[in-house]
């Protein structure tokens, strides 16, 4: 997956991050780059995040050790290359770097490589995967990515058309050659417009001091006001208007710490959010505070994990025990009233990958692994084993043999897409377009489905081989508004119209329609 961020004037790949060590003068903060192109900033010598989010950076004369909110451990040295990515679960990511400090390899747990190559201008040109295929990427002269290319050959365009900032991402070309998607800027780079295809899905958005409003395609407007809290912009209210609709806000209210404390939805009912100060976790939620509906949700959390260890509520408990990776081992569901409960069970190995799961009633399910952490056997509660005998390069099964003996045979493109599904002397393919989307199916009694797509990259029809169709046909912002069923001589045979503000859907048969 690649980000975009044009105050960056670059991608990055989700696995390309890196933490910058150049301290500002000014505020003397070390900045933690996230794979999203987000950055984090933190104390010089470490510590919390300065915006409350629950990373936490410690620092050593070896190097440092960023901990995020779900438990990942990333390490770095002191260069501010990520070395190594520890997930709660145990799974583990390396990194591997060149003389002059480019990454060059990234190794997950299972020994699998992604091998990364740079140009003279030290961008990333090529990114080879396990299976040895090959990504390319091309570059403008303002350093801008400007195209992908697959391992099938087909090319996807990055575009950059704003005279007021070359490195402003303005559009994006599918393989097909087709223009998929549209922004627009203002003169200080803010997105004022986003569209697929030619006009379809359209918002625009406007902005103020502290507010912004996005408009759809349907006239819809949301207003959102912000405020600051610990340097940080949080929101305050969101406020939906249209041309046929009433009014209507949600307003939010947070701590002292910027986090949630209460809320107002848009018929005026109030949930209160109580959180604990020190881990900023929720510990208490009111729903429907202040009349006789009210319902109170309290959870106590891990000592350790930012996962819940109990969550009452009125009528039930739920309580959860974890292992020393923070892997669930049981679930206790607990009924107030009569106070009956219900227990789940799983069992992990030295890798945290589940080996049992007991369900409520008892029954267990059995997984096995091969050298390398691919799943081998899943054996059912009734004893009955289905085996997963081949994988490709990529960790993806070629092949599986059910308890009825029927074996599976499973191909893929080079893009990774499932392309044939063999059981026994039965084959299904799928075959897609140059952008990915499936374009039809072919069952192995020789019936074919066939899907049409927009430019916004909305399914529009299906028509299978004898000619019987389905056309749908969409409004601006991509809601199903009328649905069409045709029979083979192309008689109208159903109709479907989505109708009113809620969209209901009614249908009416047209038995004799031409």
């Amino acid at each position: 997956m690649r980000h975009y961020n044009s105050l960056a004037g670059s991608w990055h790949d989700a696995n390309l991050k890196a933490l910058s060590l150049s301290v500002k003068v000014d505020a003397n903060f070390r900045q933690a780059m996230r794979a999203d192109g987000k950055v984090l900033r933190f104390p010089h010598a470490g510590g919390a995040d300065l915006h409350g989010m629950g990373y936490i950076l410690l620092v050593s004369a070896e190097g440092m050790q960023l901990t995020t909110p779900d438990n990942t451990v990333e390490n770095y040295d002191l260069t501010g290359r990520l070395l190594r990515e520890r997930q709660r679960d145990g799974y583990t990511l390396t990194y591997g770097y060149n003389a002059t400090g480019q990454l060059t390899t990234l190794t997950d747990a299972a020994a699998r490589v992604l091998t990364y190559t740079y140009d003279a201008q030290g961008r990333v040109e090529t990114l080879q995967t396990p299976a040895k295929q090959t990504l390319r990427y091309g570059y403008g002269s303002a350093g801008q990515l400007t195209s992908v290319t697959y391992p099938d050959g087909k090319t996807r365009q990055y575009l950059y058309e704003d005279s007021k900032d070359s490195k402003l991402l303005t559009g994006i070309k599918g393989e097909d050659g087709v223009r998929f998607a549209t922004w627009a800027y203002d003169d200080k780079g803010r997105a004022v417009s986003s569209e697929h295809g030619k006009g379809l899905d359209k918002v625009t958005l406007t902005y103020n001091t502290l507010s912004a409003t996005s408009t759809s395609a349907l006239g819809l407007a949301t207003q959102y006001t912000f405020q600051n809290v610990k340097d940080r912009v949080v929101l305050k209210s969101r406020t939906e208007t249209c041309p046929s609709c009433t009014s209507t806000t949600q307003l939010f209210e947070v701590d002292a710490n910027g986090r949630q404390s209460k809320l107002t939805d848009r018929r005026g009912i109030i949930t209160q959010i109580v959180s604990d100060p020190s881990r900023l976790l929720e510990t208490q939620r009111i729903e429907a505070a202040g009349t006789p509906q009210a319902r109170t949700i309290a959870t106590e959390w891990h000592p350790t994990f930012e996962l819940p260890a109990k969550i009452t509520e009125a009528t039930r408990r739920t309580e959860f025990t974890y292992d020393a990776q923070g892997n669930l081992t049981v679930k206790t569901l607990t009924k107030l009233l009569d106070n009956s409960s219900q227990t789940w069970r799983w069992s992990y190995d030295a890798q945290s990958r589940v080996i049992d799961s007991t369900d409520a009633m008892g029954r267990i399910t059995r997984y096995t692994y091969d050298a390398a952490g691919n799943l081998a056997t899943l054996t059912n509660p009734a004893g009955k084993v289905t085996r997963y005998t081949q994988y490709n390069p990529d960790g993806l099964p070629l092949s599986i043999t059910p308890p009825d003996g029927v074996v599976i045979t499973l191909g893929y493109d080079l893009r990774g897409r499932l392309i044939s599904q063999k059981v026994g002397a039965l084959t299904t393919t799928y075959s897609y377009t140059p952008t990915g989307l499936l374009s039809s199916v072919t069952t192995p009694d020789g019936g074919q489905l066939t899907y049409t797509y927009d430019d916004a990259r909305r399914l529009v029809g299906v028509r299978d081989k004898l000619g019987n169709s389905i056309r749908y046909v969409l409004d601006a912002m991509g809601n199903r508004i009328d649905e069409e069923v045709r029979d083979t001589s192309g008689n109208l045979s159903a109709l479907t119209q989505r109708i009113d503000a809620e969209l209901l859907a009614n249908t009416q048969p047209i038995p004799q329609a031409s």
